[in-house]
């Protein structure tokens, strides 16, 4: 009877442990190879800031960012590290032993590192959007209106991620709190339109960046005789637009873990743990992307400056339908690392300049010296 019993018990074990195997082990080597690519690229992001100088603004918050999300995914996948050596040195220990040991202070444990890795993750997603809208809104040379829709879109977006928080609060922990508790039943659609918010956040920026990136094209061959050559900007919107393409799948296809379907299979695990390093590889990614695809492109070509300055930016001026003024906005106006295609200091966006004329409408191009 106990050779039958020990056999069951081992045999408990052995599911468990596949279990182990396929939904935390193996997604945790996913997310650790990730996390290996995220320190690169921080250390590489963080050098070309420094480089630059944190004279300008927006360096030093694009630097605050990146380094705030690589601790908070660093603290994301040391939890899941934790978890993982609970399950193999612990709790699967524990279950061949005689009688069973209490983990309640354990389970605890695992709740509450739980609630902290989906905090923390959650923090990374607001601070990845913030970025996201940061861009369009300096792409759009700051337009009113579409600061007015960045600004409701992370109010909705905040105001999901704080009730995400104190309902997995409320679930964990019911005791803390009767307010909490309530919250418990209305975790799933709580969950769920946070995620859409997210996903609708990414895939208007990504409308708008390309919608920009259409008509910055357009101008660009209407006017430069040079038709075979790509432009900074034309590359810098293209890159934005491609990196911002993948970005919003991959939140999309994280976003079907509510499904039923998905809900209990290790796909759910490979996708969170993933989307932990991601979420703030994104932002990272983009600051080294633009400085290399920079680099590239002043090696193939050149702007023609007067011999008397030998740095020549590109600019575009756009005249009022119904005006005799006009806003000249430069390469670095179109990005929020614009810091890395022209110097050191200067403000979020550049200041602009004004440029007077009545008789010319539509679109021109400026090169400056």
């Amino acid at each position: 009877m106990s050779g039958a019993l020990a056999a069951a018990e081992v045999e408990v074990v052995r599911q468990d442990l596949a279990q182990t195997t396929d939904f935390r082990i193996f997604p945790l080597l996913a997310e650790t190879v990730l996390w290996a690519i995220f320190t690169v690229l921080i250390v590489t992001s963080t050098h070309i800031l420094l480089s630059r100088g944190l004279r300008s603004r927006s360096n030093r918050i694009m630097l605050a960012f990146t380094l705030i999300m690589y601790v908070l995914s660093t603290l994301d996948w040391a939890i899941d590290v934790r978890r993982v050596w609970t399950d193999l040195k612990i709790s699967l220990p524990a279950e061949l032993s005689s009688p069973p040991r209490n983990e309640h202070e354990l389970d605890q444990l695992n709740v509450a590192l739980k609630i902290v890795e989906s905090i923390a993750n959650q923090i990374c997603v607001l601070i990845s959007d913030i970025v996201v809208c940061w861009r369009v809104c300096v792409v759009f040379g700051n337009d009113r209106r579409v600061i007015g829709v960045a600004i409701a879109f992370l109010i909705a977006l905040e105001t999901g991620l704080l009730l995400c928080a104190l309902t997995q609060v409320g679930v964990g922990f019911p005791e803390v709190s009767s307010t909490l508790a309530v919250l418990a039943p209305h975790e799933l659609p709580i969950d769920i339109a946070t995620l859409v918010m997210s996903a609708l956040v990414n895939v208007w920026a990504t409308a708008m960046i390309a919608y920009r990136a259409w008509t910055c094209r357009r101008e660009i061959r209407q006017h430069l005789k040079d038709r075979s050559r790509r432009s900074f900007t034309e590359s810098v919107l293209a890159l934005f637009l491609e990196s911002g393409i993948v970005y919003t799948v991959l939140w999309i296809l994280r976003n079907i873990i509510v499904l039923p379907v998905v809900e209990g299979s290790p796909y759910t695990n490979y996708s969170a743990m993933v989307m932990y390093q991601m979420t703030g590889m994104y932002p990272t990614v983009i600051i080294v992307l633009v400085t290399l695809q920079r680099s590239h492109l002043e090696n193939q070509f050149t702007y023609p400056a007067p011999l008397d300055d030998p740095e020549a930016r590109l600019s575009f001026a756009s005249r009022a339908l119904h005006g005799t003024s006009g806003r000249v906005t430069t390469i670095r106006e179109m990005a929020f690392a614009q810091n890395l295609s022209g110097g050191s200091s200067g403000s979020l966006t550049e200041s602009t300049a004004k440029t007077e004329g009545s008789r010319t409408l539509g679109k021109e191009t400026v090169l400056e010296g």
